[in-house]
């Protein structure tokens, strides 16, 4: 957890309070040093059910809705804001362009983690490693060496 600032922790507390028990999970980069994996964390992406937009977006007014650009990331929706300091980009249903065509990842829930507190729902890396070989691919190499060292 050394990667996530006192900024991106306040923001995952405010984050939690603000959704209460509407469910989510913690994907990207910020989930990913969560787990341990030395990245860069600059903002915070939250996965989300499709059909959770009303309630997601009631919970998070001043949030900007982004419509779908030609890149390789699509999702159902996404709400693009600001919690203190850290950009937070909520997206129901990622979803990535492939080479076999679009891979919609619905809201999974690997394990849930205590960051300072606050209980934490986390998307499964396998989940972002798929994700990333398409967005990231580093990222993606990054998740397959932490995958491998855990299985041994």
């Amino acid at each position: 957890m050394a990667a996530l600032s006192a900024a991106h922790v306040e923001a995952l507390r405010q984050l939690a309070r603000q959704l209460g028990d509407l469910p989510w999970a913690l994907g990207g980069s910020a989930m990913l040093a969560v787990c341990g994996i030395d990245v860069a964390v600059n903002d915070l992406d939250v996965m989300a059910d499709a059909g959770s937009a009303s309630d997601v977006h009631a919970a998070f007014p001043d949030f900007a809705r982004i419509g779908r650009g030609p890149g390789p990331a699509h999702s159902a929706w996404l709400l693009s804001g600001r919690l203190g300091d850290v950009d937070v980009d909520v997206i129901g249903d990622m979803a990535v362009r492939g080479a076999d065509g679009i891979e919609v990842f619905g809201l999974r829930v690997a394990r849930t983690v205590v960051v300072d507190g606050v209980e934490i729902p986390l998307a499964p890396l396998e989940q972002w490693q798929r994700i990333y070989l398409v967005l990231e691919p580093v990222k993606a190499q990054l998740i397959a060496a932490h995958l491998e060292r855990e299985q041994r």
